[in-house]
């Protein structure tokens, strides 16, 4: 990844306020700009100026995938650097005498946990000098009700959980208006757009028609598509219904699974990947010279986002760093019309 790599201007910028900045920062860049290179920067930066640094990412596959692709760079400046990700406690005080540690921040504070009340040598003498929070909307926004909790021999709690979910799945079929009267069942976008997609009344062909004249799709050209879904159950159903229309769909729904050979692999035209929102949050996905000259990756997300963030981080999956693509909200208008 280092041979022949330049960092971009926006990269440059933000390295520059960050170095510059004598407390803590708070740097808004945009989706696709390359925040892991800002992030391996800054974290080389603080080393070489004397300071520890923990790197927390948004999930296990991303901290591992950062650690990977920027090895090279920290030895090139004799900085050694780890990931604290499913480690044994011997293999966690080694990983912590590096002066850069990936991780997630459940680790991060469950290491600590334990080094403070179970008593367990796991940091040494190590100290929190610098910590750099990669996707800080998810840690303190979409995450910020996590807890860690540590072990014990008191009785599981978890038998609660099959009566909890049902709690809350009655309730969450229902919605209150101003005046608090309860009205009728909610009706979920992606389960009304399959089905009308199982429908015979669909006409793929005009769809695609009509895709090609409005400029989503280039003439003649044949793109790739990632199709986010909110719930790994939609997405899980969506592949079904999709399994025999002749594509080559994947399913990409936890990006805390081992999803490498997705994500390593060049999409081709005609290629579906199938995920959920979060899923999608920090992802690569690379297009072939095809996919590019027919318009790049289409982004297609099945379900109104809660709000312009989330709507910015499935678009972002696309259109990254200069490359061609575009994004598209779809969803059934009967939606909006069902009480």
């Amino acid at each position: 990844m280092m041979v022949g790599y330049s960092p971009r201007l926006t990269q440059l910028v933000t390295w520059c306020l960050m170095a510059l900045s004598k407390t803590g920062r708070l740097v808004q860049v945009g989706t696709g700009e390359g925040k892991s290179c800002i992030v391996a920067m800054f974290a080389a930066f603080r080393v070489l100026e004397g300071q520890k640094v923990d790197i927390m990412s948004s999930s296990a596959v991303l901290a591992n995938r950062d650690l990977k692709d920027w090895k090279e760079f920290f030895e090139k400046l004799k900085i050694k650097a780890n990931c604290n990700v499913m480690k044994l406690e011997q293999d966690l005080k080694k990983c912590y005498k590096c002066p850069v540690v990936y991780g997630i921040v459940e680790q991060f504070a469950g290491d600590w946990l334990k080094q403070r009340f179970h008593k367990m040598d796991i940091f040494d003498q190590r100290k929190f000098q610098c910590a750099i929070v990669d996707e800080a909307d998810s840690l303190m926004l979409d995450k910020s009700n996590h807890m860690v909790y540590l072990s014990t021999d008191m009785p599981a709690l978890q038998h609660l959980d099959p009566l909890l979910a049902l709690i809350w799945a009655t309730a969450n079929q229902y919605s209150k208006i101003s005046s608090a009267i309860t009205v009728g069942k909610k009706h979920l976008v992606p389960q009304i757009l399959l089905d009308n997609v199982q429908s015979t009344r669909v006409d793929e062909f005009s769809i695609l028609q009509i895709a090609e004249n409005t400029g989503l799709l280039a003439k003649g050209g044949k793109r790739a598509a990632l199709v986010i879904c909110k719930t790994i159950n939609h997405a899980e159903a969506l592949k079904k219904a999709l399994k025999d229309k002749g594509s080559s769909n994947k399913l990409y729904i936890n990006n805390n699974m081992d999803n490498e050979a997705i994500l390593k692999t060049k999409l081709e035209a005609g290629d579906v990947i199938i995920a959920t929102n979060l899923a999608g949050r920090g992802t690569d996905l690379q297009v072939s010279d095809s996919v590019k000259a027919a318009g790049g990756l289409f982004v297609v997300q099945t379900f109104l986002p809660e709000n312009a963030r989330v709507e910015a981080q499935a678009f972002g999956r696309t259109a990254r760093q200069g490359s061609p693509g575009s994004a598209q909200l779809i969803f059934c208008i009967e939606h909006l019309c069902r009480e």
